[in-house]
């Protein structure tokens, strides 16, 4: 959530953000230290609110 520091263990979240997704995908604890990619999808569109290793390729 905005405000919040960046975290790479779900473990970590807070109970108000997990409450705010539909989906938390769990691969562990990230590997190269940076923070997860974070997407919002809207009808047919993908909406980056936060670049994480992930990157969006049209």
């Amino acid at each position: 959530m905005s405000g919040e520091e960046s975290l790479t263990n779900v473990n970590n979240l807070s109970q108000k953000f997990k409450q705010n997704v539909d989906l938390i995908i769990d691969e562990g604890e990230a590997k190269i230290g940076k923070a997860s990619t974070i997407i919002k999808v809207e009808k047919d569109k993908i909406i980056i609110l936060r670049e994480g290793p992930i990157k969006f390729e049209r």
